[in-house]
């Protein structure tokens, strides 16, 4: 008996044909979509150059606003130096000013004082020369209003023995006036309140005010010394008119 060999049937492959506008098609898309992805691929490199720029930007400005604020500090540390370097300069030339008027006032009371001791030294001195009652010095000082003067007449009695002596003083003043010398006599240049009158052992301090008239020029202050006794003779005295500071 005769087997028959079952028969196998082999697939056959199956060809799908596509036709040339679908290939095209598929093709097309593939351009677009690989240009998109080059031009996303691009704009994103562009964003990150630029997003690198921007903050290369903030930072720089950050930096340069602290440094700004730096140095406003420095300016401002630099004149808060400034006024304190003036005002120590103000202060040392304000103490160099009262240093040197303290120490003009200083000679100035030395010489005053000296000329107080030999004042006293010739009065109290035996053998002083220019014996006798005698007008000594004269201060004049500015008064406030003009031609106005206050006057300290000094009257000492020197060497021998000192007794109290009395009397009185005339003064004049002696000057130019409308271009021409004049004197003008006590009734004419003191004040009613000014003292005349003297009485002392030693030594005395007469004061009064001079009002001089506007077109005078004083040039000398005389003063005569008359005393109550006649056994002490009457003595005259000028003076250069010299004005002292107030």
């Amino acid at each position: 008996m005769t087997l028959n060999k079952p028969q196998i049937k082999v697939p056959q492959p199956i060809l799908v044909l596509q036709n040339s506008d679908t290939q095209r098609r598929r093709l097309v898309w593939r351009m677009v979509l690989l240009t998109l992805i080059a031009m996303l691929l691009v704009a994103l490199g562009y964003g990150l150059a630029n997003r690198q720029q921007v903050l290369s930007y903030v930072n720089g400005e950050e930096t340069l606003r602290g440094q700004v604020k730096q140095l406003q500090r420095e300016l401002e540390e630099a004149r808060h130096e400034l006024v304190l370097h003036e005002t120590a300069v103000e202060v040392s030339q304000q103490a160099q000013n009262s240093i040197r008027q303290e120490l003009k006032a200083y000679h100035t009371q030395m010489a005053e004082l000296e000329e107080t001791v030999e004042f006293y030294k010739s009065i109290m001195s035996p053998e002083s020369t220019g014996k006798g009652l005698r007008a000594d010095s004269v201060i004049l000082l500015p008064a406030g209003p003009p031609q106005e003067y206050n006057m300290v007449l000094t009257l000492g009695q020197f060497g021998g023995e000192h007794t109290t002596v009395q009397g009185n003083v005339a003064v004049s003043v002696k000057g130019e006036q409308g271009g021409e010398t004049r004197v003008l006599e006590q009734s004419l240049v003191l004040d009613e309140g000014a003292s005349t009158r003297f009485s002392f052992r030693y030594y005395q301090e007469l004061k009064g005010r001079l009002v001089l008239p506007e077109d005078f020029e004083p040039q000398q202050l005389q003063v005569q010394v008359i005393p109550d006794s006649r056994q002490l003779k009457n003595t005259e005295h000028s003076f250069d008119w010299l004005v002292k500071e107030s």
